[in-house]
């Protein structure tokens, strides 16, 4: 099946801000509480020694998550709250257990990261955070670390690697919740209309979606290249878990296909689908 990529130019950047911020304003305070809600748990975290700090760490990759799934609701005006943030581990055992390998694997390099830097730094960013909260009174001090070349790279170190972490990491959440919907979409989900324009598989009665037990557990291994077609060579990844897998799905149908000579299939590849294809590619090889 070919594929085409989609250029996107680099004001359309500007255009998903603006849409991002009328989003936002479909929903301003039960958004708003949803932050204030984490901002909260966070803090009473940390107040638990050790153990606070890292659950706070591991539910950072959850937080766009639940974001994600706050902006869904609000797109289909259901109600937009706090609970979305677990509601990503409500699914099945598989998903729940690569989530939460996922984020623990969020916090152990996050550690290794702070502690690397503070080695690097001889421990001069926690000092001067605690220099900063007394004000003007430790000023000569705060100066003399900032002066150090060695805080300078424990600060790049600290910052570099972490954003280096946090791009996939926060949004490999999604390609792990939503990677089955699209071997779904390739397979069974199909939006029938009449002539005259109406839905006729308005309900989960009329329209097919994947259950856990139709679906084999998914490994997910990254394979990040850059873009040829953005400045920065950058891609989007909202919709990462929806993207790669119908086309994977339905590129093997077409090649299981290929000794009848079939090169194409439309989703959604159901049984009747299939066994229509079958029946027009032997009709045809037999009239040959």
């Amino acid at each position: 099946m070919a594929l085409s990529i989609r250029q996107s130019a680099p004001a359309s950047g500007v255009q998903w801000m603006r849409d991002a911020f009328r989003l936002f304003m479909r929903r301003p305070l039960p958004f708003a509480g949803m932050f204030v809600s984490f901002l909260l748990l966070a803090l009473l975290a940390t107040l638990v020694p050790l153990v606070g700090g890292i659950v706070m760490l591991m539910a950072l990759p959850l937080l766009t998550l639940g974001f994600m799934l706050a902006s869904r609701a609000a797109l289909d005006d259901l109600p937009v709250h706090p609970g979305l943030f677990i509601e990503p581990l409500r699914g099945d055992a598989g998903t729940r257990r690569a989530l939460l390998t996922l984020c623990m694997s969020y916090a152990v390099a996050t550690v290794l990261i702070m502690s690397l830097s503070e080695w690097i730094d001889g421990g001069s960013f926690e000092r001067l955070q605690q220099l900063m909260a007394k004000g003007d009174e430790g000023r000569a001090e705060m100066e003399a670390i900032l002066a150090d070349p060695s805080f300078t790279w424990g600060l790049v170190t600290r910052f570099g690697l972490a954003g280096l972490l946090s791009v996939p990491f926060w949004h490999a959440p999604a390609l792990v919740y939503w990677q089955r919907q699209g071997v779904g979409q390739a397979l069974f989900e199909h939006g029938v209309y009449d002539e005259s324009g109406q839905l006729l598989s308005g309900s989960f009665m009329d329209y097919c979606m994947p259950r856990a037990d139709n679906l084999p557990n998914l490994v997910i291994e990254p394979h990040s290249t850059t873009c040829a077609h953005t400045p920065m060579g950058v891609k989007g990844c909202g919709e990462c878990g929806t993207i790669g897998s119908p086309a994977a799905v339905i590129s093997a149908v077409v090649d299981a296909l290929k000794p009848l000579g079939v090169t194409h299939v439309d989703m959604p590849a159901t049984p009747n689908r299939i066994w229509r294809i079958i029946s027009e590619a032997k009709r045809q090889m037999a009239a040959e």
